[in-house]
């Protein structure tokens, strides 16, 4: 077995590089160019021992990554005493520790690996000092991404390898930690999925772990420390920049309150796995990820959320899918994650342990997109040429990335840099199976799928995720239990307009007590006065409701969100906000303070980088026409209830701010996009190319923009 990782014996890269270096002649003589080839051979040794080739398959089947709710009891153990170790076992100047491999994303804005030998990543003139190798808002944010985790995946099932082989030969399970530790993989965190109890896994938000049941190992960090769970947090080493452990001694969630758990699990769980239905929140970010996966065909807007500038000859946006992206998606979870803290923070938020569960599910979405919608002889379905706003060590600001883009600091092989090519070749991070794991949805797949496999995933993501075509199938099919997980809402939404009670987390607390249970509320949903989802596509189409926003990335510190809501603000409390029955969901840059030490960020700053969300509110209106409260979809009815119950507010570090144009260049408006159902419902929905833009919803009376103008005007 080889040394466990952090060993302190020297690499033997490094020893060659001592040992052979001297035995020829000094740059300047006869020997220069064997000198030099000598140096890079030693070198090429020595990166051997950092290269992100994957977990070796040995001819196996490549083993799924799974959802962290879906692991088994032995599965879940091999995870936390993974963790602990990655986490404490390896000193933090190693590259292969924690503190190193997090250190990649942001601070403490070091190369990779951080040694004297590495000076390999090529810079151009005008680039500024190395930083962190962060890209997002970049056409490579998530290819980027795949071998990022990959190398912390292959590390963590290192440490999971050396927990087993400690489990004594004698212990009755030992053969199943085995097989189990074999197929490891790192698990994700899928924070759409129907059906959950709740957003946040519980197991990442107990600040306790239970070992009881844990196999005795002599490679169990916990032998000998104390016992923590290493989901919820990561306990910084001694020294660290104050810049990155906040004066805290681990990483921390929601900091304002008096620990996390009181935060996101009360706030959160308990009261929405009580109201028997998920909260707004997370409705949205299922009815988003369904809305990317089905709806968006380019990879351009599907990647990223920088600004697309995609407009017809009147100056108008022209596409449903120009603002809305994965990255998108994946800020309203970091804000919604960290609260404040590490976790919502770009320079911090990879040593949060829950970063790399929440990353695994966005490489999954990507996985999911390619089978969906990558061709060969498509250039749109994956990476086209675009210029970046930002700057890096490697790259100056308005530099063209693309395909040839080196994914620094990643290697395949000593000689090579990871991009983004389509082709197979080794240098190629198109495909999972390669590093050595896959999804559930994606097991199997050849590319590319054949159209009978397309369907199937259609019909798997359609499953997944909250999207009204399957709704209104399942209501065609006089399933009666069609939209059933919309009840709990439209009822309480049905009762707040009926007795026209404030709309806060108080008054939402009495009406879920005294909700029916489920059956009844089935139950009270049929008649033939009651609506039918099947009514919501008369001629097999209707419109889908999206609601688009504009700003500036960085604007106040990068530290705003923007949130939504249908019907009156009337709760204070912003932390209360996703509690209120009128919320819908929230916007999150994911950006930087103005002293950030992050070139590619200040670039960004300097820039005025441009970000774009899109949060749609077809599901929210839905449950609307269940209350009874709009007959139907149509733009004659939904304009004017969206010019009189639109709401969007702002907070910035926890507090609402009055004036919404604070947020410099924050512009939202509305748009609907006509969808066509197959009569084959095994078929996708189609997706019209084009928007209608709908400005009277966020133009006043007068003329101005409603938010302190913040909203598009007619004309504008």
């Amino acid at each position: 077995m080889e040394p466990a990782i952090g060993s302190q014996t020297p690499h033997p890269g490094m020893m060659v590089t001592l040992v052979l270096a001297p035995a020829f002649s000094k740059p300047g003589t006869a020997d220069d160019d064997m000198y030099e080839k000598m140096f890079l051979f030693s070198k090429w040794i020595v990166w051997a021992n950092y290269l992100t080739k994957g977990i070796d398959l040995k001819g196996t089947a490549a083993p799924s990554r799974k959802e962290i709710r879906d692991l088994s009891s032995i599965e879940l153990i091999l995870l936390r005493e993974g963790l602990a170790k990655f986490q404490n076992e390896t000193p933090a100047d190693d590259p292969k520790s924690w503190f190193q491999i997090a250190g990649i994303h942001g601070l403490p804005y070091t190369t990779w690996p951080n040694q004297a030998w590495n000076n390999d990543i090529p810079r151009k003139p005008g680039t500024k000092r190395i930083d962190g190798f962060c890209t997002h808002s970049s056409i490579i944010f998530l290819t980027w991404h795949r071998p990022y985790l990959s190398l912390f995946e292959t590390i963590l099932f290192d440490h999971v390898q050396d927990f087993v082989h400690g489990i004594d030969n004698s212990h009755a399970n030992k053969q199943e930690y085995v097989d189990a530790a074999r197929a490891f993989r790192l698990p994700y965190w899928d924070w759409a999925r129907r059906g959950q109890s709740a957003i946040f896994p519980q197991v990442a938000i107990d600040n306790r772990y239970d070992r009881a049941s844990v196999p005795k190992s002599t490679k169990s960090w916990f032998n000998s420390n104390p016992v923590y769970n290493p989901l919820f947090q990561y306990p910084f080493p001694g020294g660290v920049d104050r810049r990155i452990t906040r004066s805290s001694a681990t990483t921390v969630r929601y900091p304002g309150f008096s620990n996390a758990k009181e935060s996101i699990n009360t706030a959160l769980k308990d009261f929405f796995a009580e109201r028997r239905t998920a909260s707004g929140e997370s409705k949205n970010l299922s009815e988003r990820t369904a809305y990317i996966l089905l709806a968006y065909k380019r990879y351009v807007s599907m990647s990223n959320n920088a600004y697309l500038d995609d407009k017809d000859s009147s100056g108008k946006p022209v596409r449903p899918e120009v603002w809305g992206s994965l990255e998108d998606t994946h800020n309203s979870v970091h804000g919604l994650t960290g609260g404040g803290g590490h976790m919502g923070d770009p320079t911090v938020a990879a040593f949060d342990p829950i970063f790399w569960l929440h990353h695994a599910n966005i490489d999954r979405l990507f996985a999911i997109w390619q089978a969906l919608h990558e061709k060969d002889t498509d250039v749109d379905a994956w990476v086209t040429p675009r210029s970046t706003s930002d700057g890096s060590w490697t790259q100056t600001s308005g530099d063209v990335e693309s395909v040839d883009t080196k994914l620094y600091p990643f290697r395949p092989t000593e000689e090579a840099w990871y991009d983004s090519k389509m082709n197979s070749g080794v240098s190629s991070i198109r495909r999972t199976e390669p590093f050595g794991y896959t999804y559930p949805e994606t097991a199997g797949l050849k590319y590319p799928p054949t159209p009978d496999a397309k369907s199937k995933l259609y019909n798997t993501v359609q499953s997944y995720y909250t999207n009204l075509p399957r709704l209104i199938r399942q209501s065609r099919a006089n399933d009666e239990t069609a939209g059933d997980f919309l009840l709990p809402q439209a009822t309480i939404l049905s009762q707040i307009a009926e007795t026209k009670t404030t709309a806060n987390h108080t008054t939402a607390l009495e009406l879920v007590s005294n909700l029916p249970n489920q059956e009844e509320l089935l139950q009270k949903s049929i008649g033939p006065d009651k609506p039918f989802l099947r009514d919501l596509a008369p001629d097999n189409e209707y419109l889908e409701w999206l609601l688009n926003v504009k700003a500036q990335r960085h604007a106040v510190g990068g530290k705003y969100s923007v949130h939504v809501f249908l019907d009156a603000v009337e709760e204070d409390n912003v932390a209360l906000w996703p509690m209120s029955p009128h919320y819908v969901g929230s916007f999150s840059p994911f950006g930087q303070a103005a002293d950030t030490m992050c070139e590619n960020c200040k670039d960004q700053q300097e820039a005025h980088l441009e970000i774009t969300g899109q949060i749609p509110l077809t599901i929210a209106l839905v449950e609307r026409f269940m209350a009874q409260l709009i007959p139907d979809l149509r733009a004659e009815t939904v304009v004017p209830y969206l010019a009189k119950n639109l709401h969007w507010r702002v907070e910035i570090g926890g507090q609402a701010v009055a004036n919404r144009a604070q947020v410099e260049g924050l512009t939202v408006f509305v748009v609907s996009n006509k969808v066509t159902l197959p009569e084959d419902g095994s078929q996708p929905p189609v997706y019209a190319e084009g928007v209608s833009i709908h400005a009277e919803v966020t133009t006043k009376p007068s003329g101005e923009g409603r938010g302190e103008g913040t909203g598009l005007t007619v004309g504008q």
